[in-house]
């Protein structure tokens, strides 16, 4: 169950990216007339590596967390009476 989260995050931003094309207005332009032509085929193949490098490192940084979260056991906390000082927190995390 570890990914779930993440992909259940990737492909609803997928989907709505799809769904949309947020310079178009439905049915009185087409995409290709939209297109910039000043927008050269080398920035757009420069920008689409950038993006998906940086999602690729974000998704490898995300599984990293969510799996050392994953594993990290939780100490159970004694009851407490009223006086009492306050116990240790159950976690702390590991800097």
């Amino acid at each position: 169950m570890l990914p779930v989260p993440f992909l259940v995050n990737t492909f609803g931003w997928i989907l709505t990216e799809n769904g949309r094309q947020p310079w178009i207005v439905q049915g009185l332009q087409k995409t290709q007339d939209a297109a910039s032509p000043s927008v050269g085929a080398t920035a757009l193949v420069t920008s689409l590596v950038v993006l998906v490098a940086l999602y690729a490192v974000l998704a490898v940084v995300d599984w990293v967390l969510m799996a050392r979260y994953a594993r990290r056991e939780l100490v159970s906390q004694p009851v407490e009476s009223p006086g009492e000082k306050p116990a240790k927190p159950a976690f702390e995390p590991s800097y």
